[in-house]
């Protein structure tokens, strides 16, 4: 479910019940599943923490994999139709797939810790099936780039969405996969906000909190990160990991004198829009700057 209370039970959501169409619908956001997953074998590369590991991978990996496998469209290969991550509408989207493609190689290499071959297998073979799924579905040949989502309807959403990024920030494609950096591209080329303070918008037409339109958008910190951490990624030299830095020290520019970082800001004065402070701009930032300096160190040895 998308939140909970501190005792376990289920909380309040604005996740609907019921799709447009009328027809029942699971209220449910699976790229936080997903992540939830990614997230935990990361914290095993890490710190190494066998007994914690072996305490929740029953409830906290198994099951919550075992989901993810059966919650595919055996027609597309892909996951069934949830929220996307910004929490407004209902369909099969390309940042939920990587996320949940991602999850399920983290949960084959649980397996692999815990000698199940066959589960391990299994997770692969899937993970497998669903990247190809992904080119096969969500990338379109004629614009050269991923495709936001397929919808409810069968149509596909061809937005330009910063969360296209999705695709190589957990491992289900390489930073330098072409499909990769032509998304990038046209996130790029289509969500700078170039009037005024610069940053990047979420997507292709975005209201909500809307300052004007006669800019891309409002500029947010996360999707601004995002494409530093491409950057990152991609970077073959010292001198392209500038583009990265100068995207780190833009954030921290716009950060307010306490380093409260907002949601949004206004792209003509930069005044913080939305949530002020957002617990994901933060992370994304520490997230940037350590990748930052890991690839800085790498490439000067």
């Amino acid at each position: 479910m998308h939140k909970y209370w501190p005792d376990g039970s289920v909380g309040s959501s604005w996740h609907a019940l019921i799709d447009d169409s009328g027809n029942l619908q699971l209220p449910i956001q699976l790229d936080e599943t997903a992540l939830v997953l990614y997230a935990l074998w990361k914290h095993f590369q890490k710190f190494r923490d066998l007994e914690f590991i072996s305490q929740v991978y029953p409830r906290l990996v198994v099951k919550p994999a075992q989901f993810m496998q059966n919650y595919i469209d055996p027609e597309t290969g892909l996951p069934k139709p949830s929220f996307d991550m910004w929490e407004e509408k209902t369909g099969t989207f390309t940042a939920t797939a990587a996320c949940v493609c991602s999850a399920l190689s983290s949960a084959a290499k649980f397996a692999k810790v815990f000698y199940d071959s066959k589960r391990q297998e299994e997770l692969n073979a899937v993970a497998s099936r669903m990247k190809e799924a992904i080119v096969t579905n969500l990338y379109d040949n004629k614009r050269g780039r991923f495709v936001k989502a397929i919808l409810l309807d069968g149509t596909r959403d061809a937005t330009v969405d910063s969360s296209l990024a999705f695709t190589f920030l957990y491992g289900a494609f390489d930073a330098e996969n072409e499909a990769v950096g032509q998304t990038m591209k046209a996130i790029t080329d289509n969500l700078s906000v170039d009037q005024g303070i610069g940053g990047l918008a979420r997507y292709e037409n975005d209201l909500y909190h809307r300052v004007s339109a006669g800019a891309q958008g409002n500029p947010w910190v996360i999707c601004t990160l995002w494409q530093a951490r491409w950057h990152i990624a991609a970077a073959k030299s010292l001198e392209d990991l500038k583009k990265a830095l100068r995207l780190i020290f833009w954030v921290v520019k716009h950060a307010l004198p306490s380093g409260v970082l907002a949601e949004q800001l206004n792209p003509y004065d930069a005044s913080p829009i939305s949530v002020s402070p957002l617990i994901w701009s933060h992370a994304e930032y520490v997230l940037t700057v350590s990748e930052y300096l890991e690839k800085h160190q790498h490439l000067s040895t």
